[in-house]
């Protein structure tokens, strides 16, 4: 298999984990809503686990397989299959809240970012963030000092560059497929 070793045609950043690590506070906004719902994960041992307060609440392990990189409805459709359309909206506007609110002053750029993103410019590559995170989030989570300057939240910038999209994100930058799904239908609307 022979490599290729030109540079993409266009970078594409997940934000969540990848431009942020914003994961424990995920992790912490899910474990804090799903344990007022007394929801127990019984599918696996190590599902659940003993919380600092002596909650039991979902584990890393359970975030990962279960829920990380996944669209809210998703999750929701996964972990609360009987519920209606409206109470997982609701769920989800109250999860992202949590999530923002644990967030707030605590999120930072990744190591490494702003280096990469300046070379990136300077090749004169096109690049822009991409998520299946509410908007409002994505906002939030690219305010963070250097992201604010550096990252555009608009699919309107890959237009041009759709057929190489999965080229672009996957020799890069990992983004989840949830994402990748959510991004590429906006663009060709766009």
């Amino acid at each position: 298999m022979s490599v290729d070793n030109s540079p993409p045609e266009a970078v594409l950043f997940d934000i969540d984990g990848t431009l942020t690590d914003s994961d424990t506070m995920h992790v912490a906004a899910f474990q804090h809503l799903l344990h007022e719902l007394q929801f127990e994960a019984t599918d696996n041992a190590g599902d659940m686990e003993e919380a600092p307060d002596g909650r039991r609440v979902i584990s890393l392990q359970f975030y990962r397989a279960r829920i990380n990189g996944k669209s809210n409805a998703a999750i929701v459709a996964d972990l609360f299959p009987d519920w209606s359309a409206e109470r997982g909206k609701e769920f989800a506007a109250r999860k992202e809240a949590m999530f923002r609110s644990k967030a707030e002053g605590k999120l930072t750029a990744t190591p490494g970012l702003y280096a990469l993103i300046t070379r990136i410019a300077a090749a004169g590559i096109p690049y822009v963030a991409v998520t299946n995170a509410p908007r409002v989030n994505a906002e939030f989570s690219t305010s963070v000092s250097c992201l604010r300057a550096c990252v555009r939240v608009m699919p309107a910038c890959l237009r041009a560059c759709v057929p190489a999209c999965l080229r672009a994100c996957v020799r890069v930058m990992p983004a989840s497929v949830s994402c990748l799904r959510a991004c590429v239908p906006a663009c060709l609307r766009a």
